[in-house]
């Protein structure tokens, strides 16, 4: 007996700029090529938003929301409430993506210019 592989990609960055008018055509490739699920990252506030607009269009499609811990000297409190309401609130958001290293990247940022935790 075979068992039939289904391929779910979970690290999907449609919001890309690159993809700006092929969004549709690159699920429906990926679908052709046996990829059943996808799940669109989104790296930034903004971006979540792009990705779950986007998932909401597409059958199979879900979305992450997150911000790059690359970004993580920009993030608010406000962004991390948003995040988790868009994770509470939005079926199609399945996982909340880059938050424990945006955490980590904002307590060293915030460690190397603090006097408190450096120890003075």
């Amino acid at each position: 007996m075979s068992k039939e592989i289904s391929w779910f990609d979970i690290g999907v960055n449609l919001t890309n700029s690159q993809f700006a008018d092929d969004w549709f055509a690159v699920v429906d490739d990926a679908k052709e090529k046996g990829v059943s699920r996808l799940v669109l990252t989104g790296t930034s506030l903004a971006e979540s938003y792009s990705a779950l607009e986007l998932a909401n269009q597409m059958q199979d499609v879900y979305c992450t929301a997150g911000i790059h811990p690359h970004d993580a000297k920009d993030a608010t409190e406000a962004d991390f409430l948003a995040l988790q309401n868009l994770f509470l609130e939005q079926a199609k958001v399945v996982a909340l993506g880059n938050v424990v290293l945006t955490l980590i990247e904002i307590i060293r940022l915030k460690k190397s210019n603090c006097a408190l935790l450096n120890g003075n």
